[in-house]
């Protein structure tokens, strides 16, 4: 350890003996952001995004329909 003078802080046991004995500075947390998920719409075989937004348009449309009656 040494001989690389290597940051004590940096160091697995050291970093969980210091966090024991509560001798870290706990004003220094770092906030990692995680990488958020995103929806991609793809076309496939034949069909483009834009006709398979319209065909998933009208099916909802239609589902919707069908279930007012069933409402009231």
């Amino acid at each position: 350890m040494w001989s690389r003078k290597r940051n004590p802080r940096k160091i697995a046991w050291t970093e969980h003996y210091r966090f024991d004995h509560k001798k870290s500075n706990t004003d220094k947390v770092e906030n990692t952001g995680r990488i958020k998920r995103q929806k991609i719409q793809r076309g496939y075989a034949g069909v483009s995004v834009s006709g398979n937004a319209v065909k998933t348009g009208a099916v909802k449309s239609r589902v919707q329909q069908q279930r007012r009656p069933a409402k009231k």
